[in-house]
């Protein structure tokens, strides 16, 4: 800038512009230059050089000034120059040079910042980077995550970073070498180099360097003075938002905290936590302020895979529960549903890199890429491979090896096959644009997200034999004896929150009261006995679900005992154990308090008294009356009601002036004392807490007698709570008495603001001791903690019980509601069941469904006519029924070991896979591990290809389908598939062959019936199709051209001709509306089944036909024949009708 700002604009250039500067004053001739037009070329200049200036982060001069301000300095040397070329050359003058000497003598600076504002630049100041561009020394992880940055202000920082110091902070110019802090921050760098570091710094944490980047780029934050350091106010509300923001994007973050008195210079410092996706919420809030555990998250789970001779050993790890469970022989298509299911999974992807393992991983496309391999001998066993998992993540998150893992092994043998991605999409089990989800319809909408997740996982995963008999014999004794009454269940805890919290010994009273609710709920089920019958199932699901001996009824009463006496020793009870839900208002406090108080951030500035006495909320007012004795209870010390209450004698009222004065000293009070009301007064450390603070408290109050008795004339409010500075004041002086001028927190002088010496000693003491009840209820809930930490395995199942009675409840419920029932499973193999699609319910008509052992079928039928419907009902009902849930189907269901649903899924050209690839990919899997008890619906199949190759694509699998002795079902649109000389083993009962049901009106139009028919159906009736989803008369005409010039069948498309198709309307009803499909599916907002109902219309309407699958017409929104009509979404026509 100081070179440009020397810079003048030569001669040779106005010379090239007509107007040279040695010219006699003349009038400015046509065309020649004008100060307004060197403006303009200022203007482009200065722009050009900002660019480049900050394509390279150069923001600021040396000096620190900005560099906006020199960019102006220059514009005006420039401008200057020219104005002095124009008038010698006799062009100045006029309204433009007026405009200009304005803009030389004072506007220019800020006429310049408008040229240089990102917008007016065109384009972001900053291109993206890619992994190229950085060094070597640079760890591939950051350079990946470097290159996903495209914040501009994020952007503009990642060009400061520089040097090899492992986090790209520039060292000090002074002497470039490093001390102090920040050779901390590299050491700790070194010990977590993929996790961003969070260094508590006084009130703030902060960030250097490349960490600083990704709190720009995720979190929002703005760079410090524009160089790579970033951070925000340490308390625990920001701390958890700037975490979230992080594990959302899959990073994790290194929490450093200062452990020296406040206040205090060269604090020491440790680690507290390494918050990942897979443990994403801080367990020690409660340090930095007030913290909510309302807003636990338990995060993603860990995964790790062993590839062995009979499939995959998959095992979940979550850290918050200190569980590992696994599951033995799972295919790598189930891998990929398992992965998908919910949010995903953290990574690393633990792997064992034997057997050739760490090859076959690199193909599977789908894996994540962030894998760890552990190196481990091929002979090593699973329980040594799951151990060596838990201790790397242990010392990957840096947690202490005790509690161990609980190991829970899910029961492979005789269990239904987990779920591949295509299947449980299809099913609705994964979510699936146009799929009605399965696991809402299978709940009531007052269902918990936790039930959901369980349903999910149950259905993705499916349980042994022994809890899908127990699931079976829970849901029949729930739904068929109505004079059953549950316990009411409220809301509890999750597992993961509470082991976590207790664990972590940080639990604090809300937790621990929703925690004892739930073991009050769980003992009066225990303890009570018309509820008898529920309990062996019950407790057969729990102790599967969370991998102990099977649990015992008295044994577990016992211990349930055990704990309720520990909390009732500890916390304050309001309620009888056995009327758990008379405590549902205690439990559901927002605070930690039975008073409602949410404090003001003390790291706000700039808050007067009166705004902060206005803000503070004195909720839940005691009793300001004095009783005869002289005492208040509002005063005094908590009178709470206990088993064994112990009374504690309230301290003398002193008359404060007025009321106004009482209720500003009770705001007061109320906001440094909300300790009360979580401990028991039973425990002596608590009772001698509570009268330390009670003595001070009438000191306090004496005080502040004593000073507004000797304040002359009104005294009407004349005391003055500010929040922020946590103190009480006097509006006016007292005489005769020594006053001081009241100081705020940073210890200056308060206007018109006073106290006493006696009001100073009193307060502090006062405060002093609310500090050490508030320290003595700390150390209590810690070792409450502690105590039931030592009983978290019946804590866990106590958990686990109430979160599956809630579940099986919700399921029930909407179960009933919608007519559904528990199919009888046979073991000989044969299907005889009547089915509705699960979405729908009321008037929707069903359809048998036979098939014996060893055989399946051939299902064709018109578009739209409802296969894809049977496909999705059947397999529903094969998949509910065989894990021990109530089915929108009655009959008898073979005991399926895997069960299969295929269909169309389109190309993956990333990975080099056509659309028929594809069908082939997933047509290979089915066929290496079909057996007798495999159910295989193909929807479609072979539309990637040609017709004659598809027949025969179809065929080969019916044939071999019948030798493993499966049942199928295969639903096409190709019929001559059944005239093909299939080879079917003599074992294998004759292959059937299904359509569904048509009729023509009168007038020659088909009606769909969508029942069930014996036979083959040999037309598609396309032309109804197109005409409903509007294709104009003219191209259907062309349609029928074409058709009939390549049509096998000339005389029965003769028959079809367009003189029988009724008219086209004016204007087609678009997709969804009443008079196309009647009422729409029941299901979720997010899903848009096909469905069908019994409708019958005037035989000239534009819909006909009845439905045996549900309410509404069949729209198969997955094919691309019915998505590429129509521009946009179509499952949105059919949300809103």
């Amino acid at each position: 800038m100081e070179a440009l700002k020397r810079c003048r604009i030569p001669s040779e250039f106005w010379n090239e512009l007509g107007a040279a500067p040695t010219s006699a004053p003349a009038a400015a001739p046509a065309g020649r230059i004008q100060l307004q037009d060197v403006q303009e070329w200022t203007k482009d200049f200065i722009k050009e050089v900002w660019k480049d200036a900050t394509s390279l982060g150069h923001t600021k001069n040396k000096d620190g000034s900005p560099m906006r301000l020199g960019a102006g300095i220059v514009a005006k040397s420039f401008l200057q120059d020219a104005k002095l070329h124009l008038a010698r050359s006799g062009l100045g003058g006029g309204p433009d040079q007026d405009e200009a000497d304005g803009l030389v003598s004072g506007a220019l600076h800020q006429e310049v910042g408008t040229w240089l504002k990102p917008e007016a630049l065109g384009r972001q100041e900053v291109q993206n980077f890619e992994e190229g561009d950085f060094q070597d020394f640079v760890p591939t992880y950051w350079k990946e995550e470097l290159a996903r940055v495209d914040r501009a202000e994020a952007l503009n920082i990642i060009q400061q970073l520089g040097g090899d110091d492992l986090i790209g902070w520039l060292r000090s110019k002074a002497n470039g070498s490093v001390g102090g802090l920040f050779k901390q921050v590299l050491g700790w760098r070194a010990e977590f180099p993929e996790a961003v570091l969070l260094v508590q710094v006084g009130d703030f944490f902060e960030s250097w360097g490349s960490d600083a980047v990704m709190l720009v780029q995720w979190s929002g934050l703005r760079p410090m003075a524009r160089r790579p350091r970033a951070g925000f106010p340490a308390t625990a509300a920001a701390l958890q938002q700037v975490l979230d923001s992080l594990t959302t994007q899959g990073l994790s973050a290194a929490v450093f905290v200062q452990t020296g008195p406040p206040g205090t210079t060269n604090q020491p410092r440790c680690l507290r936590q390494v918050v990942t996706p897979g443990m994403p919420t801080y367990l020690h809030g409660h340090e930095l302020g007030r913290s909510n555990e309302s807003n636990f998250s338990e995060g993603r789970p860990y995964v790790a895979l062993r590839l062995g001779t009979d499939g995959v050993l998959f095992a979940e790890m979550r850290p918050f529960r200190r569980e590992i469970s696994f599951r033995a022989g799972v295919t790598p298509e189930a891998v990929e549903a398992l992965l998908l299911d919910g949010q995903g999974v953290a990574e690393p992807i633990f792997v064992a890199s034997c057997n050739g393992a760490a090859q076959e991983v690199r193909k599977w496309t789908w894996m994540p890429k962030h894998r760890k391999f552990l190196n481990l001998p091929d002979e090593v066993s699973d329980s040594q491979f799951l151990d060596t998992c838990c201790k790397t993540l242990c010392s990957m998150l840096h947690q202490e090896a005790h509690p161990p893992f609980q190991r829970i092994r899910l029961e492979s043998n005789g269990a239904l096959q987990p779920l591949t991605m295509v299947t449980a999409a299809n099913l609705g089990v994964l979510p699936r644009k146009g799929v009605p989800s399965l696991v809402d319809v299978m709940l009531d909408h007052d269902a918990s997200a936790a039930s959901r997740r369980l349903i999910r996982r149950w259905l993705l995963a499916p349980r042994g034999p022994d809890s899908v008999k127990a699931l079976r014999h829970l849901i029949k004794t729930m739904s068929e004896d109505r004079t059953l009454t549950l316990p009411p269940l409220t809301k509890g805890p999750s597992v993961a929150q509470a082991v976590a919290y207790l664990t972590a010994r940080t639990a604090k009273q809300r937790l621990l009261r929703d925690i004892r609710l739930c073991v009050q709920q769980i003992h009066e089920l225990l303890s009570t006995p018309r509820y008898g019958q529920l309990l062996p199932p019950l407790l057969t699901l729990t102790a599967a679900e969370i991998g102990g001996h099977a649990l015992e009824r008295g044994a577990l009463l016992g211990e349930v005992d055990n704990i309720l006496e520990l909390f009732d020793t500890w916390l304050l009870s309001s309620s009888s154990r056995r009327s758990p839900n008379e405590s549902s208002d205690e439990s559901s406090s927002e605070g930690s308090s039975i008073i409602g108080y949410q404090p003001l951030d003390l790291d706000e500035e700039g808050v007067d008294d009166e705004e902060a006495s206005q803000w503070v909320s004195g909720a839940s007012r005691r009793s300001q009356e004095v009783d005869s004795e002289g005492h208040s209870p509002a005063l005094g010390s908590d009178l709470e009601d206990d088993d064994q209450p112990i009374q504690v004698e309230a301290p003398r009222a002193f008359n404060l002036g007025d009321e106004t004065n009482l209720r500003t000293f009770q705001r007061f009070t109320e906001c440094n004392e909300t300790f009360r009301g979580i401990l028991s007064l039973n425990q002596p450390s608590v009772r001698e807490a509570y009268d330390k603070v009670g003595e001070t408290k009438l000191a306090l109050q004496r005080a502040l007698h004593e000073a507004i008795a000797n304040v002359p004339g009104n005294v009407v409010e004349m005391l003055i709570y500010n929040a922020v500075d946590n103190d009480v004041t006097l509006k006016s002086k007292p005489k005769n008495l020594r006053s001081l001028k009241a100081r705020d927190r940073k210890m200056k002088e308060k206007a018109n603001r006073y106290i006493t010496s006696d009001i100073s000693t009193a307060m502090r003491d006062y405060l002093e001791a609310t500090q050490a009840a508030e320290a003595v209820i700390t150390d209590g809930l810690y070792q409450l903690s502690a105590a039931l930490a030592a009983s978290l395995q019946t804590l866990r199942a106590v958990i686990v019980m109430h979160e599956i009675l809630g579940s099986v409840h919700h399921h029930c419920v909407a179960g009933r509601a919608r007519g559904w029932q528990l199919p009888q499973l046979s073991e000989d193999g044969r299907l005889d069941v009547q089915l509705m699609p699960y979405w729908l319910h009321g008037d929707a008509v069903p359809s048998r469904v036979c098939l014996a052992p060893n055989s399946g079928s051939i299902a064709t039928g018109p578009n739209m006519s409802g296969k894809s419907t049977l496909m999705r009902a059947l397999g529903s009902a094969a998949l509910l029924g065989n894990c021990g849930f109530m089915a929108p189907a009655a009959g008898v269901i073979p005991a399926y070991a895997q069960v299969v649903f295929l269909a169309a899924e389109g190309d993956r050209p990333g990975e080099g896979i056509s659309a028929f690839g594809q069908e082939a990919l997933l047509s290979s899997t089915l066929l290496q591990r079909a057996c007798n008890r495999t159910l295989a619906l193909l929807d479609e199949f072979g539309r990637g290809t040609e017709p004659l190759a598809a027949k025969a694509c179809i065929g080969a699998l019916v044939e071999e389908l019948s030798r493993r002795g499966s049942h199928f079902v295969v639903a096409t649109h190709l019929h001559d598939v059944v005239d093909l000389p299939l080879d079917l083993p003599l074992t294998s009962t004759s292959l059937s062959t299904w359509r569904m049901g048509i009729r023509k009106t009168e007038d020659g139009d088909p009606h769909w019936t969508y029942t069930l028919e014996d036979g083959v159906c040999h037309d598609s009736y396309a032309w109804v199709a197109l005409r409903r989803f509007g294709w104009p008369e003219a191209a259907l005409q062309r349609f029928f051209r074409l058709l009939q010039h390549g049509s096998h069948r000339t005389d029965e498309i003769a028959t079809s001709s367009p003189r029988a198709i009724p008219p086209m309307p004016p204007s087609p009803p678009p997709l969804g509306t009443q008079d196309q499909i009647g009422d729409t599916c029941t299901s979720d907002s997010n899903s848009n089944g096909s469905s069908q109902s019994h409708d019958d219309r005037d035989p000239k309407g534009q819909e006909h036909g009845s439905a045996s699958f549900g309410r509404t017409r069949e729209v198969d929104l997955t094919t691309t024949e019915a998505t590429s009509t129509f521009a946009g979404d179509p499952t949105q026509h059919v949300r809103a009708a």
